[in-house]
């Protein structure tokens, strides 16, 4: 007599193999959608710090003076108008205030960067009016991820 079909043993022995195949790849898929969720989140922050120091340079290089300065604070003037003026649209501040780059222009804060640990500023001069370079250190955090960047930028128009 033929025998036809399968026996109870080996359905169960096949689903075994099929259930040990489908674990092995949800863990695969589960990694991966880890990893590619961390990777999306460092891009992001990536971008996040490059757009505010994008934004801190605009701002600093054809600075004409620099008011006053501090570890980790910087008052500027960018003659705009080039009539040799202080107007009060022409300073820019920006500080670490509450873990926030916060840039300030006519009495107007905005924050330009969130979850900031470090915003450290050095200067090629101990006089404020001397100022020519500015080196910066940007430490910023999103969840478990941090980024740290470091510039120099040199203001063009500063004429002392």
């Amino acid at each position: 007599m033929k025998k036809y079909g399968y026996t109870l043993l080996e359905l169960i022995i096949s689903m075994a193999i099929m259930a040990i195949i489908g674990g092995v790849l949800i863990g695969f898929f589960s990694a991966s959608f880890r990893i590619l969720n961390s990777e999306t989140n460092r891009s992001s922050l990536r971008i996040t710090i490059e757009s505010a120091m994008a934004q801190f340079e605009n701002d600093l290089i054809p600075a004409k003076l620099v008011n006053s300065m501090g570890a980790s604070s910087i008052n500027f003037w960018t003659d705009m108008d080039y009539d040799s003026t202080q107007d009060s649209n022409e300073v820019f501040s920006y500080s670490l205030s509450n873990g926030n780059l916060v840039r300030t222009v006519a009495g107007v804060s905005k924050n330009i960067l969130y979850g900031v640990t470090g915003f450290n500023l050095s200067y090629d001069s101990a006089q404020a009016a001397s100022v020519h370079l500015v080196s910066l250190t940007l430490t910023a955090t999103s969840g478990t991820d941090s980024l740290t960047v470091k510039d120099q930028i040199m203001l063009r128009n500063n004429t002392n």
